[in-house]
């Protein structure tokens, strides 16, 4: 993080980035303290590194980055295949840039239901245990059910509506599948964005 806009379009500080980014991926353990007090010392600001994380594939998949316009959103993306080829064909590559524009545009919380924190998702229950205590009992879990379904089709990545086509993105994943008679499975993301809180 830098602190201002002046500094963050500053080609030296995107250099700095690049250098960061790839020491990291090169050593996750990396010193890198060195290479921000330079840019510190160039840029004159307060630059503080606040996160980093990566992602890998075992066995045969890929993994794919998504900048979006203006460098405000980040995405990378672990998919698994079963077949090493499968990760050539331009239907996949497809895919893979399918889901991280899905990614951006709808920022989901997490890959699928499991993968939700769990207290948040029974805060969820009660408020609608709550919402609907007037109803018979025999309906309120029905109901509660509902709510947490149409709940994860908003925040699960493989539950939401798929931004470019009818259905969910499990769907879509598995009619690609389908189509290179292969499996191919998510097996997880990562979102940043400028300015987000950095504890969500």
């Amino acid at each position: 993080n830098c602190e201002t806009d002046f500094v963050a379009k500053n080609e030296k500080f995107r250099e700095f980035c690049n250098e960061v980014a790839t020491m990291y991926c090169e050593n996750p353990e990396a010193d890198l303290e060195e290479k921000r007090t330079k840019a510190v010392a160039e840029t004159g600001e307060n630059i503080q590194l606040s996160r980093n994380e990566s992602l890998s594939i075992e066995g045969s998949g890929a993994v794919a980055a998504y900048i979006h316009h203006g460098a405000k959103v980040g995405v990378l993306i672990a998919v698994a295949t079963g077949k090493e080829e499968t990760t050539e064909l331009e239907a996949f590559k497809e895919l893979l840039s399918d889901i991280t524009l899905q990614i951006t545009a709808a920022s989901p919380e997490a890959l699928n239901r499991d993968a939700l924190d769990q207290e948040k998702l029974e805060k969820e229950r009660e408020i609608a245990r709550e919402q609907f205590k007037d109803k018979p009992a025999q309906a309120i879990e029905k109901i509660v059910e509902g709510k947490i379904e149409k709940y994860c089709s908003e925040v699960c990545l493989v539950d939401q509506d798929f931004v470019k086509g009818e259905g969910a993105v499990k769907d879509h994943v598995a009619a690609v599948a389908k189509e290179l008679n292969d499996e191919i499975t998510i097996k997880s993301f990562i979102r940043y964005q400028v300015g987000e809180n950095q504890e969500d």
